[in-house]
């Protein structure tokens, strides 16, 4: 189960990401977005750097679980990733972390060694600036 300062690190970079697709044009996408328009809220088509999360990590019912199951989900996967292609690598992965010592678990660690090793660059952060920085430096990079 994901720490509520983990979702909060992890909502807050998203956030950033809503922000600042306009330094990388190139590899921004058009996607909905809800966004509140008086007392109601509305779906929106808004400009984002292309991260997406698989919906792993919260606590479902077993019916729920063995149907997500039997539709792909997996154990340990990471949080964030980037499907954007740079020289050297295929897409970034971002794991959030809480400030302090928390770690990655057995199956996140198997995940990361897994897709460093077909070319993806993966991080662990634990703050919203390091989610940024680290974001920052990859695309540049293109």
């Amino acid at each position: 189960m994901r720490n509520e300062e983990e979702l909060a690190i992890q909502k807050a970079f998203i956030d950033w990401c809503w922000a600042n697709w306009t330094r990388w044009p190139s590899v921004a996408i058009k996607i909905p977005r809800r966004a509140r328009m008086g007392r109601k809220t509305v779906e929106i088509m808004a400009w984002s750097v292309p991260f997406f999360h698989p919906a792993n990590g919260e606590v479902r019912d077993s019916k729920t679980g063995a149907k997500l199951n039997a539709l792909g989900l997996r154990r340990g996967i990471l949080d964030l990733f980037l499907p954007v292609p740079t020289a050297k690598h295929c897409g970034l992965v971002v794991e959030v972390k809480r400030p302090g010592k928390s770690e990655i678990s057995k199956w996140q660690k198997i995940w990361i060694d897994f897709l460093r090793s077909i070319g993806w660059r993966v991080e662990v952060c634990k703050s919203v600036a390091e989610c940024v920085d680290v974001t920052i430096k990859y695309l540049d990079s293109r």
